[in-house]
């Protein structure tokens, strides 16, 4: 049987050198947390009444059954990152595709549409290496998951960094039983596995798909054909395939 500490009782000072708020709730229970899992913290800030806290993979399930203890009875959802860098990513189907002028030329008899030029716009570098958000990060992947206190309404969000070529991480069913479907959904789109997990089983995609479709390096063939807004049902029917080709003669047809 687990003991809910008591957040009424005066906590061991703790340095967050990046909070952004001075939310004494928060504070307290995140010295209560770091406290708990014996301040083995890599880092913890507080932004908005949230708590964020990054710890070792190896602390990952005794770090929840720490926020468990003190009071974060609520298991809100738990998910993946993936943070490599992607320059192409917000101007590749503008490169490819062109403009409207020149996709859809002016109806017969109708004026033709003045173009005019634009000059680009300079792109900022990426920088070199992932940026990693709120409580940093070393690896290009992430496990992250959030927790609620019901009695005092404030959240915990916990991450670890995983191997980014093997991204493995325990499974907290055992402390959160709500981490099940979240923990089977994080493996089918991005890849991680949980060790110890009850099922790892499908819950969207057929067992022959292969690929992490939530991975920034998941090819979208759906943009291949066109880019968005555009043709949305280009996903092949099983035993079927599809090309661009036969997308444009459907499109041509209806």
């Amino acid at each position: 049987m687990s003991t809910i500490v008591s957040v009424d009782v005066a906590p061991a000072t703790v340095s967050t050198a990046n909070s952004s708020t001075t939310d004494a709730v928060a504070q307290r229970l995140l010295d209560l947390f770091v406290g708990e899992l014996g301040g083995r913290s890599l880092t913890t800030e507080i932004q908005r009444h949230e708590i964020h806290v990054r710890v070792a993979l190896a602390d990952w399930v005794n770090a929840c059954r720490a926020a468990k203890r003190i009071g974060f009875d609520y298991f809100c959802f738990l998910s993946g990152l993936d943070w490599l860098n992607n320059p192409d990513q917000t101007t590749r189907y503008e490169n490819v595709w062109g403009t409207v002028e020149e996709d859809e030329p002016a109806a017969d008899g109708a004026e033709p549409v003045e173009v005019v030029e634009v000059e680009p716009v300079a792109v900022a570098t990426e920088p070199s290496g992932p940026r990693t958000g709120l409580g940093g990060g070393d690896t290009r992947f992430q496990v992250f998951a959030r927790f609620v206190s019901s009695r005092e309404h404030r959240g915990i969000i916990m991450k670890a960094d995983l191997d980014d070529s093997n991204p493995t991480v325990p499974t907290i069913v055992g402390v959160y039983a709500g981490a099940n479907w979240h923990e089977r959904e994080a493996w089918e789109m991005y890849g991680f596995w949980f060790e110890g997990h009850p099922a790892l089983t499908h819950l969207y995609l057929p067992g022959s798909f292969e690929g992490y479709p939530l991975r920034k390096d998941f090819p979208l063939l759906a943009r291949e054909v066109k880019p968005w807004p555009g043709l949305t049902n280009v996903e092949p029917i099983s035993g079927e395939s599809t090309t661009a080709e036969s997308v444009e003669e459907g499109a041509a047809t209806t």
